[in-house]
Formats: structure tokens, sequence, C-alpha cells
């Protein structure tokens, strides 16, 4: 008996076999392999987001300080930060072709603005915080509250 399933599914399957050249049914990669290529790995690596980064006028201690957060913040964190600022909850598994932009948010009291992001652009603007206690404090209300990556029909 046929699922409603299996049209889709037949589909996929015989996209995967047209766009992969001398694979056997042997050869197949494993699930968490075909996983990692397609959606990227799991565990968000902050040094792959360093080698990564454009630094785009932020300065020296803003940006080291940004650093030490990413370091401290948890699994979830790291991919919640991911999809406040690029719409994505992985990084992907080529490190070529892709890049994470820092970019200043000037403002006269920093200490009382968030950043912003710009998820087409995997873009985040930066205020120069006083202390990473605050720059933490800021990016963590951020990425747990700012979770829509798209308001153009929700606007009032």
């Amino acid at each position: 008996m046929l699922s409603m399933y299996d049209k889709q599914i037949n589909a996929i399957r015989k996209g995967f076999v047209m766009h992969t050249t001398n694979i056997s049914i042997t050869s197949m990669p494993s699930w968490s392999a075909l996983e990692r290529s397609v959606c990227g790995d799991r565990e968000i690596s902050v040094e792959l987001l360093k080698k990564n980064v454009s630094n785009e006028g932020v300065s020296e201690e803003t940006e080291d300080m940004f650093w030490r957060v990413m370091e401290s913040f948890t699994a979830k964190e790291k991919a919640d930060f991911l999809r406040f600022t690029w719409g994505r909850s992985r990084l992907p598994v080529n490190p070529d072709g892709w890049e994470f932009r820092l970019v200043p948010k000037h403002h006269a009291t920093p200490d009382k603005i968030f950043p912003t992001s710009h998820t087409c652009f995997n873009t985040l603007d930066l205020p120069a915080y006083s202390s990473t206690e605050v720059m933490r404090e800021k990016l963590l209300y951020a990425i747990e509250n700012c979770t829509t990556i798209d308001t153009d029909f929700n606007v009032r």
C-alpha cells in the first residue's frame, strides 16, 4: 500500500541519484552523514565563525568581548545566535563561500540599546558595550526574544 509521502520520497530519491555520481546503494552515505552535508554540523564552532568573520569597523576591544561572549554560550544559545543573525541554526560544513559580518552600531549610550541582525547578509550590528557582562545580557535578550526573521505579513 502506498503512503501519502511515496511520491515525494521517490522524487527525492531520484534527484539524489541524478545529482550524485558514482554512487551505489552500498556506498550511500549514512543518514547522519547526509544530514551533516545538507544541514551542517549540530555543534557550532566559534573557531569556524572566527575564521569567517569580516570585521567592518568594530573595535578590537568590542570584537574580543564578542568572542568571549560567544565562547561562554551554551550549544543552544549558539544555535539561537545563528538563527538571530542568519536565520538558520547550524553552520555550513564547507567553510568556503560564506562569511559572518560584524558591523559597529553607533549610539551615544550603547549599554541602553540592543544589537541588530540582518539575516539576509549574516550580519550583526554590534554596539560598543561597556563590559562583557552587558554584551552577554543584550545578546541573550535579543536571541531569545527576536525569533521572527520575516515580519512582512505580521506588521500591524
